[in-house]
């Protein structure tokens, strides 16, 4: 028996317009084995975008979305959709990556969050046998190591690799 989780009001304001925005609806909660989990990063100066990954069967898809506005001005409208089935090898990948992250014994948010002007805001949903979680934090690529973020930015460098995006976040840009 599948439920919609009624996370919504926790996700915060900005997030909801965003997810709306890109059709994005709340994150399926199921008792089974199957999980599914979002990304999202919302920045001052560059586009929102939000990564899904879900199990269907025994293969992972991925649906990736970008809007053309800015996070911290005009969230704009969708200009990218990219949607696919992972490969057994990137599945495999995505599982080791998400099991070292450990995702559900993470603080929804930091003890002590840096201040950041212009800066991002980092969002891990994810829903599995029946749990729904939560993470946020504040442009978690600036000192990673020392605020224990490593594999939450290697997590995420990982789905913007496999999404195929036109345009990734701003902070995962090779500079020039």
């Amino acid at each position: 028996m599948l439920c919609v989780c009624m996370a919504t009001q926790a996700l915060g304001a900005g997030l909801r317009m965003c997810l709306d925005r890109m059709g994005e609806t709340n994150l399926t909660v199921s008792p089974t084995n199957s999980f599914s989990f979002r990304f999202t990063i919302i920045s001052t100066r560059g586009n929102p975008v939000s990564i899904r990954v879900e199990r269907e069967g025994t293969v992972l898809k991925l649906v990736a979305k970008r809007l053309d506005g800015r996070g911290g001005y005009k969230i704009g409208d969708l200009i990218e959709t990219q949607e696919r089935r992972l490969t057994d090898a990137e599945s495999k990948e995505i599982f080791k990556r998400a099991g070292k992250l450990r995702f559900f014994e993470m603080s929804a948010k930091e003890d002590e969050e840096p201040e950041v002007n212009d800066g991002e805001r980092w969002f891990l949903e994810g829903s599995q046998r029946g749990r729904f979680h939560k993470v946020e934090r504040e442009s978690a690529k600036d000192d990673a190591k020392r605020r224990g973020l490593e594999d939450f930015v290697e997590f995420w460098a990982l789905l913007i690799k496999h999404a195929n995006l036109d345009e990734p976040p701003s902070s995962f840009k090779s500079k020039e």
